[in-house]
């Protein structure tokens, strides 16, 4: 049998008490968010988000892979719906002969495109191009609601076409030139 002296047994003890100590204080932070009680990081989400910017590859049987990239500025979104008051778009289609272009401001009711990478604008009828492009992008903010902030992109398919949305980006700093037909 081994015989153990008080010193011995006290140094046991202690520690036993530190590793059951650190033991419970590690699993009290994994389960308490860590930090000390500070926040995590707040994952990136699109949902309330003023201003956002995503390009998007469709992929269509018959005409391949159109590319967009879409800029909103004053957006106002809950994840559901869209409230476009004040709401401006724009969007660009890159092409060989230079981007097409939309802008779209919901607060003034006015819509422009070019077909020459902005350098010139001409103006657009508004509720038409309201009416053909709200639907498209508020199907990929609808999607987007669903993006968990992590992964670089989000896939989904019509019956029609291959949908990716990617380059995803809430609350960037945007130029108001971005948003100008001049």
């Amino acid at each position: 049998m081994i015989q153990l002296n008080k010193k011995t047994i006290y140094i046991i003890v202690a520690v036993l008490v530190v590793v059951i100590i650190v033991a419970g204080a590690g699993i009290w932070l994994m389960y308490n968010g860590g930090g000390g009680g500070t926040s995590p990081t707040p994952v990136p989400t699109v949902v309330g988000a003023k201003t956002l910017q995503f390009n998007v590859d469709e992929n269509t049987t018959g005409y391949g892979v159109v590319t967009y990239a879409y800029a909103f500025a004053n957006l106002t979104w809950d994840g559901n719906t869209a409230n476009a008051t004040g709401t401006v778009v724009r969007i660009d289609i890159p092409s060989s002969a230079g981007n097409y272009s939309y802008i779209i401001n919901a607060a003034t009711y006015q819509a422009w495109n070019s077909t020459d990478s902005g350098a010139t604008w001409t103006v657009d009828d508004f509720p038409s191009v309201w009416t053909s492009q709200s639907a498209i992008f508020e199907t990929y903010l609808t999607h987007l609601a669903s993006w968990n902030g992590v992964d670089s992109s989000i896939t989904y398919t019509t019956s029609t076409s291959t949908i990716t949305i990617y380059s995803i980006r809430p609350n960037p700093t945007l130029p108001d030139s971005m948003f100008t037909a001049s």
